[in-house]
């Protein structure tokens, strides 16, 4: 079953109703654009229990395509991130956890960034 948000238009404030594979999608959007990291996993949920929602906490799982730092690679994806959610939705406090693994899945790094 596919779930279904209530969150607030970035343009007028409004509750608009968003699903969870439709808020995936546009963070996969953004990734299409990336030389460095591939996206393998995407996780999103709210955090907050107000309607309309505005917290959001942003799960990535991502393999490291250059060498580029695990660093250049964790900035990377909380822009591609604030860009597919924050476009059209009001976006009050994010997080976003971000593992970042090799092409063979051996993990190099993980961090939690927001609040």
């Amino acid at each position: 079953m596919q779930r279904m948000w209530d969150a607030a238009s970035r343009e007028t404030g409004a509750v608009t109703r968003i699903s969870t594979s439709e808020l995936i999608g546009r963070i996969r959007k953004q990734f299409a654009r990336s030389l460095n990291a591939q996206l393998n996993y995407t996780e999103v949920k709210t955090t907050d229990a107000k309607i309309p929602h505005v917290d959001w906490l942003v799960r990535c799982t991502v393999s490291m395509l250059t060498e580029a730092t695990v660093q250049q690679i964790e900035q990377e994806i909380l822009e591609y991130v604030q860009t597919g959610l924050g476009t059209e939705l009001l976006v009050e406090h994010l997080t976003v956890e971000i593992t970042v693994e090799d092409i063979h899945g051996q993990v190099l790094g993980y961090s939690q960034i927001g609040d």
